[in-house]
């Protein structure tokens, strides 16, 4: 499943391209699992991934504040939520071999997982933002 950007588009630039640079994330992990690549390869692209998803959620975090979201607690908790599933993902996936069912079918909650967040929570962050002149 490859998220496609229309699906992930909110209309607030910084999170679109945050969106995109995950997504893009999540198809550089599904090509190491598919393919036999160093494990040194996949660790990079999982770090790099953790970073980006962090410094994402901090982003949304400080917009949350700033614009003085009512569900901030909540989509918050959403965000530790998501960290915590997915380091336990990305943790059994990294232990693959390629084309491996079970660390693909990990790919896919894991996509599924971050489609759900945007479609959902983040489309009422983004709502909420726009309403505060927040673009």
């Amino acid at each position: 499943m490859v998220m496609d950007s229309k699906d992930i588009a909110l209309g607030i630039e910084s999170l679109d391209t945050q969106h995109q640079e995950l997504a893009a994330l999540f198809d550089r992990f599904e090509r190491c699992l598919k393919n036999e690549v160093p494990l040194t390869e996949l660790q990079a692209v999982v770090k790099e991934a953790i970073a980006k998803a962090n410094a994402h959620f901090e982003h949304e975090e400080a917009l949350i504040a700033a614009s003085h979201y009512p569900k901030a607690e909540e989509h918050q908790f959403l965000h530790r939520r998501m960290r915590t599933e997915f380091s336990t993902l990305v943790g059994g996936a990294v232990n693959f071999r390629a084309n491996d069912p079970v660390s693909l079918r990990q790919l896919e909650t894991m996509r599924a997982m971050l489609m759900e967040h945007i479609q959902g929570p983040d489309r009422e962050l983004a709502a909420h933002l726009k309403a505060a002149g927040m673009h």
